[in-house]
């Protein structure tokens, strides 16, 4: 099954989407974060209509509060979505075996998020584990968020900008994926990440359960 680790409580999310927010950025006609965001919701619309998706049911962890069947506490994909659009917790940690559907979930996530606020994904193991130098200063993950986006390099300093101020949601799939030569790397990436969170991002990461059961440290 697909567990759900998830701590720090955070406050209501804002809304507003002109030109000077985030969510005004990225309803920018030369970003493809609009299309992508309609087709994946299309995409989804039409699998869970043939019955090709089964939404899962995940086994809760850890939780900011207390929740009915306590140490057997479960949430709901559709519950945890409205969860994450308001805001309720700063990190997230899915795991559960391989082939069980982490990938497919942080899809489903995207798919359904992704128009009630800035919601991206990134795959740890492709899109940053390849790019990790030790010349690396920058944030990978956020040059990765920025080059999917097709943001022009002038204005990267921008979109951090507003990541700070924004709610938004990151999800970052195959933690687990990432070579272990390169996992040390990814996971400082990883926590370069929390300090552009400001007070309304959130990350959920998904992964296989870590062999020590530590958590991979996060």
């Amino acid at each position: 099954c697909l567990s759900l680790s998830l701590a720090l409580c955070l406050g209501m999310l804002c809304s507003g989407c002109g030109p000077g927010t985030l969510q005004g950025l990225l309803e920018r006609d030369d970003l493809t974060y609009s299309a992508t965001c309609r087709s994946l919701a299309q995409k989804h619309s039409r699998q869970v209509k043939d019955l090709a998706y089964n939404p899962p049911t995940l086994r809760v962890l850890k939780w900011p509060k207390s929740l009915a069947g306590g140490k057997n506490a479960t949430m709901t994909e559709q519950e945890f979505t409205r969860q994450l659009a308001a805001g309720r917790a700063r990190r997230v940690l899915v795991t559960a075996r391989g082939g069980v559907g982490k990938s497919t979930l942080s899809r489903s996530l995207q798919s359904t998020l992704c128009g009630k606020l800035p919601t991206f994904w990134v795959d740890l193991a492709a899109d940053v584990a390849p790019h990790i130098t030790k010349a690396s200063k920058d944030n990978l993950i956020l040059q990765r968020l920025a080059a999917k986006l097709g943001l022009p390099a002038s204005e990267q300093a921008q979109f951090h900008t507003l990541l700070g101020q924004s709610a938004f949601v990151v999800l970052l799939d195959s933690l687990d994926e990432v070579p272990l030569e390169h996992r040390a790397a990814v996971l400082a990436q990883v926590r370069g990440l929390w300090q552009h969170l400001g007070n309304k991002g959130q990350v959920v990461i998904f992964a296989r359960p870590a062999v020590d059961g530590k958590n991979y440290e996060l």
